[in-house]
């Protein structure tokens, strides 16, 4: 017997608009998705906020940085492209500390790069609190409904 049933979700807690069918001690399977007339709607201020948030802190880290660093890496290397063809042409007078500052900036932004790198590993990586029981009792539970059920008879 399968039941669609409306309610509104608090925190963990789903109060339901009416009341369920027999299902007590029986699996069951939980859709939750939003009604489409009570999707709420943001103000242009909390939607300004929460892109703010998302570019600043997104889940990878920050949008913009990233983006600006990449692009400025992209620029150094063929800026330094063009000054290693001009000292093979010949014209390498005063270009030598040129590319040794290109090189020092392009090492840092790369390393700069790295460090977020491992950043956002090492937070993605990390449990959060709580996280590393519920995801040992979901494996017992698992183990435990592909369990056959014993037949032992009473001692």
């Amino acid at each position: 017997m399968a039941a669609a049933l409306t309610g509104r979700v608090q925190g963990k807690v789903i109060t339901l608009d009416e009341p369920l069918p027999p299902l007590e001690g029986r699996r069951v399977r939980i859709s939750v998705e939003p009604l489409s007339d009570e999707t709420p709607r943001l103000s242009d201020e909390e939607q300004a906020e929460l892109w703010r948030r998302w570019v600043d802190r997104g889940p990878q880290g920050s949008i913009e940085d990233e983006g600006e660093r990449t692009a400025e890496i992209d620029r150094l290397y063929a800026q330094l492209g063009e000054l290693m063809a001009q000292i093979q042409n010949g014209g390498g007078n005063g270009l030598e500390e040129q590319i040794r500052e290109q090189f020092r900036r392009l090492r840092q932004l790369q390393k700069e790069e790295a460090d977020a790198l491992e950043a956002r590993f090492q937070e993605q990586s990390q449990l959060q609190p709580g996280e590393g029981r519920t995801a040992l009792e979901r494996a017992r539970q698992i183990i435990r409904d592909q369990e056959p059920p014993t037949t032992d008879p009473p001692a």
